[in-house]
């Protein structure tokens, strides 16, 4: 592919590419693309560096039709111009020395301020040079229903017949080739080291850019470098979710769709850890079933959100050239919301609210686990909110008092018998319901069983009267009248 305009030495028709200084941006270049980054980040003498007095005004063509790559730093200055970092923008930062531009490209024959060879017309068609591609091809992602650009993806473009290349998505969400032979190009995305949490789920292949659409025709083909609100992601892929069952095992969902067990943990939780493994599928996959030897988690029925994500590789074939091809797409993993105390305790079935960042409202309640996962959610921040602030508190205490027979610490107990009457009788239905597994007779009876001491039990009996919840009422009212008085 060639670039549109071949510059790192203005005024020389021979100068080396190879820059030997460390650290500088320019090894962020790849072939037949362009970067953007400050001035801090580049060597003084990089010879992929542009002047930035510009004298052959062609860097407002440039910014619009190459493929840049921004560092961090670059981004964030532009950020801060007018109008979002418009190309136009980004060329005045570039003359006032905000930001400086990098090629990979060859230099230019150029003799005393004279172009040799002049660059053709995108538009030119049949008018340009008759040895210089001038078809192109866009492909971009974005989420299907909010049209929000991802940047980063991975994506390999290869022409039919010919070699394939990667690239990565830039901050507008396209991957752009221009000045190239028309034909048509296979589309791909390799899942090497992919995991959920970067990967979208392909949705289905969106419609070209309208041709009566002036602002979005000029938009498409002058390849803007403005900034929009966008997402980042590494990988696309065609991601199925798969519902566990009680009696499934990693190995044998993974041995179904063409992988291993450590393939598929890899994906879904970026680890082949066993030991890691098990704690995601308590943290993630919401498990509460135990093996017989009580160490290993196991699949069951009503595990919430219960799903583990299958990969598949994403491929589109025959896109033709001279047109934008836009591809749908979904946040795979989705949002997975999860509730804990202070002390790091779920808490099981508290009822939600949310709030996407497209405006939409779900509602909803979490799992046995104290998770819940939100499918197909709009790119962006989320905002959770748990209103039955009573509920969720008589449960933290319930988890606390299951969690203080473990440790043999009354102290624990104590603490959460000193609530209000309403509070104690509610943590007591929480934990008769969630955490009834110590003897399962329920809190009243693990009480009764576990605290020996004659000083610890005559505390907690009093507090149990107080509470109007003793096990003996012939007795829980004298105590309630002395307490009162």
């Amino acid at each position: 592919m060639q670039q549109v305009w071949h510059t790192t030495s203005w005024l020389s028709d021979s100068h080396s590419l190879e820059c030997r200084a460390a650290g500088c941006a320019c090894r962020f270049v790849a072939p037949d693309r362009i970067a953007l980054a400050t001035p801090g980040e580049v060597a003084v003498d990089c010879p992929r560096r542009l002047p930035a007095d510009d004298p052959l005004r062609r860097t407002d063509r440039l910014l619009r039709v190459a493929d840049a790559h921004w560092t961090v730093s670059a981004r964030r200055a532009a950020a801060a111009f007018p109008h979002g970092g418009g190309s136009g923008a980004v060329a005045a930062g570039l003359r006032a020395g905000d930001l400086v531009l990098l090629t990979a490209a060859a230099p230019p024959l150029v003799a005393r301020g004279t172009i040799r060879q002049e660059v053709p017309d995108l538009a030119a068609g049949a008018g340009g040079s008759p040895d210089v591609a001038t078809s192109w091809i866009r492909i971009k992602v974005v989420h299907h229903r909010t049209g929000t650009p991802f940047a980063g993806v991975r994506l390999t473009l290869e022409p039919e017949g010919g070699q394939g290349h990667a690239y990565r998505t830039r901050a507008d969400g396209a991957v752009e080739l221009l000045q190239i032979e028309p034909g048509r190009y296979h589309v791909r995305c390799d899942l090497d080291g992919a995991t959920l949490q970067r990967t979208l789920g392909f949705v289905a292949m969106g419609r070209e850019a309208a041709a009566g659409d002036d602002a979005a025709a000029e938009d498409a083909r002058s390849g803007s470098l403005s900034l929009p609100r966008m997402a980042e992601a590494e990988w696309l892929a065609r991601v199925r979710p798969y519902r566990v069952r009680r009696g499934d095992t990693l190995e044998r969902i993974a041995g179904q769709a063409g992988l291993t067990w450590q393939e598929l943990a890899q994906f879904n939780w970026g680890t082949r850890r066993a030991g890691e493994v098990n704690a995601c599928l308590r943290d993630t996959v919401g498990c509460t079933a135990r093996s017989a030897d009580g160490y290993r988690y196991e699949f069951g029925d009503d595990d919430v959100p219960g799903v583990l994500h299958i990969p598949e590789a994403w491929e589109v074939r025959d896109l033709q050239t001279d047109r934008e091809h836009v591809v749908r797409v979904s946040l795979a993993a989705g949002v997975l919301l999860s509730l804990e105390n202070q002390d790091d305790l779920r808490i099981p079935e508290a009822a939600y609210e949310v709030r996407l960042a497209d405006g939409e409202t779900r509602t909803g309640r979490l799992g046995r686990s104290g998770l819940a996962r939100l499918d197909d959610p709009a790119p962006g921040p989320v905002e959770v909110c748990y209103p039955d602030l009573d509920d969720v508190e008589a449960k933290s205490l319930a988890a606390c008092a299951r969690r203080a027979f473990d440790a043999r610490d009354p102290g624990e107990i104590f603490r959460v018998l000193k609530h209000s009457r309403e509070m104690i009788r509610a943590t007591i239905a929480a934990y008769d319901t969630w955490f009834n597994d110590y003897t399962g007779g329920g809190l009243l009876a693990d009480i009764e069983q576990e605290f020996a001491d004659p000083d610890d039990r005559e505390t907690v009996d009093a507090l149990l009267r107080i509470a109007h919840v003793h096990p003996d009422p012939a007795e829980e009212e004298d105590i309630f009248a002395e307490a009162e008085a």
